[in-house]
């Protein structure tokens, strides 16, 4: 994987046709669109994109740029105007469904053609309007993550499409957006033999950094101010060694720690607002190593979970705390393992024990598993629910039924155990290659009566989804936008607290089949019917889907890392 990882980086060094440039070369722009980079973003707003702008706008804005844009030009053949015109709105009909696909594959801003949720990108949907979607299913399927200068070279019959659209190859690709990826996992700082002694200056992300490099280290006095002047952070180093203290905008401390090396170096601390400890544990070589502790912002600094790092990414086992010092849950495994993503939900007065699977980092794809006395409950997607004998059960009318299902003896003796990983990989393989249902494991329409017994603890299952294991902590740290100082006061937890406030929203597809308990939490991953989003267990399980990492350990690193000398320009690790 991390071969394929590099691969692409080097892949997206290489020129390709210019839009407007016949036969011409230009390098990739980073950006929205490698074509025409954030031009629209400038043109709107008359800056540059900053980490705080939300992906969804920067799509937005891009899309609503180049259909305008190409609604001047000319068709490539006077037969072809209203092909050309029919193409155009069809783009208009997908900037107004605001379809943003999502990357979850790699760690840097690229092409998805159709994203592990089945969300399409807009040239894809153009294709799909115009032909029908096998098409772009057989582009995903082998070009997912390409231009479409090398998918048209690549495929005869995209090559054909691009000749029937009335649109040039180059204005086409000049739509292709490019969307941000997964990266804090893979920052490590920069490296030092890398840079020219002498005055350094750099400027990323709305702020600059200003020292000196001798003999291939940091020397003497080094800062990062925000675009107003502000100190965000500062130091004084002999030989690439000091110590880096980061500030928040209003002046509060945010972090502290050594740098060797010139990269950060053994034991750092994180701080809340209030000046109470948030974070502390190992860096090594400008990563997260080792043993990391986060501390609620609320006297005597309670624990709010513990885990390990090991070369920067998240591994083994995180624990999760209430205030009060009861663990609410465990995340185990580690992406692309062997053993997949795994969160274990305490039980708790109910006596409902809850575990959620993710065994595929790029997905959003789960099985979630209820166990209460000797009876277990199966949700596949938070949609279809199975019980320990392999039975497909729903609630009717008030009243619990199973529908026969010709499940394996293996299969059968995974639900059976509670193999909740094994059963995940074969439920989930089943959909991804019978599109939904496999002919071979179809559940019989006719039902018969769960027994009474069972379907209460169905009942006490699905209720134990909506209840509150823990509060969502309020946190401090958000992914960093310098110049905002909102983005150091605000936390993720308002997002929930919102959602949750707002009440639910009906749901036709809720698993309980009771309609007024559905809700609907909005923003990545897609909507949770079902699951109280004040929950910290609901917070943690949305967030497991990459690398099984949560806003309070990764936008904090996020937001110190902005601070820092070394970061702001290391948005991928090649």
């Amino acid at each position: 994987m991390r071969f394929a990882f590099a691969l692409l980086a080097v892949l997206a060094t290489t020129s390709l046709p210019a839009i407007g440039e016949a036969g011409g070369t230009r390098e990739l722009r980073g950006g929205a669109n490698h074509h025409l980079g954030d031009d629209s973003f400038v043109a709107r707003f008359g800056r540059a994109p900053t980490p705080g702008d939300p992906e969804e706008l920067r799509m937005h804005v891009h899309l609503e740029y180049v259909r305008d844009l190409l609604a001047r030009g000319a068709p490539t053949r006077p037969d072809l105007a209203g092909r050309r015109a029919e193409l155009l709105g069809y783009l208009g009909d997908y900037i107004a469904a605001g379809t943003t696909p999502s990357n979850t594959y790699v760690p840097w801003r690229s092409p998805v053609f159709i994203d592990a949720d089945g969300r399409i990108c807009a040239v894809g949907y153009l294709i799909e309007r115009s032909v029908g979607r096998a098409l772009p299913e057989r582009i995903a399927a082998a070009h997912r993550l390409s231009y479409l200068e090398d998918i048209a070279a690549a495929m005869p019959e995209v090559a054909a499409w691009v000749a029937s659209s009335g649109l040039t190859l180059d204005e086409l690709a000049s739509i292709q957006p490019g969307y941000n990826g997964p990266e804090v996992q893979y920052f490590a700082g920069w490296d030092p033999t890398k840079i020219k002694d002498g005055k350094y200056h750099q400027e990323a992300d709305g702020t600059s950094l200003d020292g000196d490099f001798k003999r291939g280290q940091m020397a003497g006095a080094w800062k990062r101010t925000s675009g107003d002047g502000k100190l965000l952070g500062s130091g004084t180093f002999r030989g690439g060694a000091g110590t880096w203290k980061s500030l928040r905008p209003d002046g509060k401390k945010l972090a502290e720690g050594p740098y060797a090396d010139s990269r950060a170096e053994g034991e750092w601390r994180f701080f809340h607002p209030s000046g109470r400890l948030a974070a502390i544990g190992s860096m090594r070589k400008g990563k997260r190593a080792g043993a990391w502790t986060f501390f609620y912002d609320a006297k005597g600094s309670p624990v709010l979970s513990t885990g390990q790092f090991i070369d920067g990414e998240t591994a083994g086992e995180w624990k999760h705390f209430a205030a009060g010092g009861r663990l609410v849950a465990t995340a185990s495994g580690r992406a692309w393992s062997p053993t997949g993503l795994t969160l274990s939900i305490e039980p708790g007065a109910d006596g409902v024990r809850h575990t959620v699977t993710q065994g595929e980092p790029a997905t959003t794809h789960r099985l979630d598993a209820f166990f209460l006395g000797k009876d277990t409950l199966y949700i596949r997607d938070r949609t279809e629910m199975f019980d320990q004998g392999g039975s497909r059960v729903e609630k009717i009318d008030g009243a619990w039924v199973a529908h026969a299902c010709n499940w394996t003896a293996r299969r059968k003796k995974m639900a059976a155990a509670g193999d909740v990983f094994s059963l995940y990989k074969a439920l989930i393989r089943e959909e991804y290659q019978f599109d939904g249902g496999d002919p071979k494991t179809d559940c019989s329409d006719a039902t018969t009566q769960v027994p009474a017994a069972r379907g209460k603890h169905f009942d006490a299952m699905l209720a134990s989804r909506r209840t509150v294991h823990a509060p969502i902590p309020a946190w401090s740290f958000r992914a960093p936008n310098p110049d905002d100082a909102a983005a150091f006061t605000a936390g993720p937890d308002e997002t929930e607290a919102a959602d949750a406030a707002a009440g639910p929203e009906l749901d036709p597809a809720n698993a309980s089949g009771d309609e007024e308990d559905a809700r609907v939490i909005e923003g990545w991953p897609e909507p949770i019917p079902g699951d109280n989003p004040a929950d910290l267990t609901t917070y943690l399980a949305r967030r497991m889907t990459w690398y099984m990492e949560w806003p309070h350990v990764d936008e904090t690193f996020l937001a110190v890392y902005a601070s820092m000398p070394g970061y702001a320009e290391s948005r991928s690790p090649f």
